[in-house]
């Protein structure tokens, strides 16, 4: 096969109706606190310590029957959300003991029917069998692969770009799961901050600005040791998204809170991702089998909290490391 033609020119052949779809997908942070500052109303700031160490880990598992496809779109999907886990750990400096954070969502153990609704050009939702939040349903994405990994427009050598934007299927797969902080008292904002896009929950960087994009480029027809042969693609990714979190992290807040008074203000999330990867596609569907990707990662967060006293808490935070995001599809047997 010419290395210029690749996953675009076998994609058609996907989805494989009947087949059923064991999608993993894990997401590791390692991040270094850069700034941490707060203040009271128009108070004066205060800088907190940097150099704490913030690691987490999201790890989803869901298994997907496709339907019948139109092109690329499959008419029908049933997804069922086998483990959804993610979990965080933050260590200040000179502290023995870290906070423990996790976050939790009640779709665990539930499925999902998606339908393309042509009128519409959009999928309906519904739950099979054990019904859960209707909320949830219209944040869900349909497919993590078949969004974003096909080119519209390629250059001589093959390659194409995705436009940031559009990366929400890589970066935050399955999309809005409906994770909400953990029950650890300690780790309260910890947790509160993970389910928002730092160290996790990538899905709310989406929706905003975003400039930058990952390109894709055919490397041709490859055989590892074991004799099994895959379509090859490097993959680089230059992007930045910035979006307006405020909703997002009011619906974290305890009934207590809100009874007590407290709301969010304001709050933003800003998220930076340079780094390169490789996509490994199965050469007779066109199916991925495998993705992995490294990337710097900058992120920070700005919110104003109302406090239950009547004040105004401001609080700016910035943290830079390491992201790996690994992609794995395997057929169920």
């Amino acid at each position: 096969r010419s290395p210029s033609r690749g996953l675009g020119d076998v994609y058609k052949r996907q989805p494989l109706s009947g087949t059923t779809l064991r999608r993993t997908f894990v997401a590791e942070h390692d991040l270094t606190l850069e700034g941490f500052r707060q203040r009271i109303d128009e108070g004066e700031s205060r800088d907190l310590p940097g150099g704490a160490r913030f690691t987490s880990k999201q790890r989803l598992v869901f298994d997907d029957l496709a339907g019948p496809a139109l092109g690329q779109r499959p008419l029908t999907l049933w997804r069922k959300f086998i483990a959804l886990e993610s979990t965080a750990a933050l260590a200040p400096p000179e502290v023995k003991e870290p906070v423990l954070a996790t976050a939790q969502t009640e779709l665990v153990g539930a499925s999902v029917v998606m339908t393309w609704a042509p009128e519409e050009q959009s999928y309906g939702r519904y739950y099979d069998a054990r019904e859960e939040a209707e909320s949830l349903l219209a944040s869900l994405s349909v497919d993590p692969w078949m969004g974003w990994i096909v080119g519209k427009e390629k250059a001589e050598d093959g390659s194409w770009k995705i436009p940031a934007k559009d990366l929400e299927g890589l970066l935050a797969t399955g999309g809005d799961l409906g994770f909400t902080p953990g029950t650890e008292r300690a780790g309260r904002r910890l947790s509160r901050t993970l389910v928002n896009g730092v160290g996790g929950g990538l899905e709310m960087a989406f929706g905003g600005q975003s400039t930058g994009e990952l390109t894709v480029r055919p490397l041709g027809l490859q055989t590892n040791e074991e004799g099994a042969r895959h379509l090859v693609f490097s993959l680089s990714l230059n992007g930045r998204w910035n979006a307006d979190v405020t909703e997002r992290l009011s619906q974290t807040l305890l009934p207590r809170e809100r009874e007590q008074g407290s709301s969010f203000e304001r709050a933003s999330l800003s998220l930076g991702l340079n780094g390169r990867g490789q996509l490994l596609a199965d050469p007779i569907t066109g199916r991925p089998v495998s993705l992995k990707l490294n990337c710097t990662e900058s992120v920070s967060m700005k919110l104003t909290e109302g406090l239950e006293t009547g004040n105004l808490f401001h609080q700016e935070m910035s943290m830079r490391g390491r992201l790996e995001l690994v992609h794995r599809v395997a057929e169920r047997k």
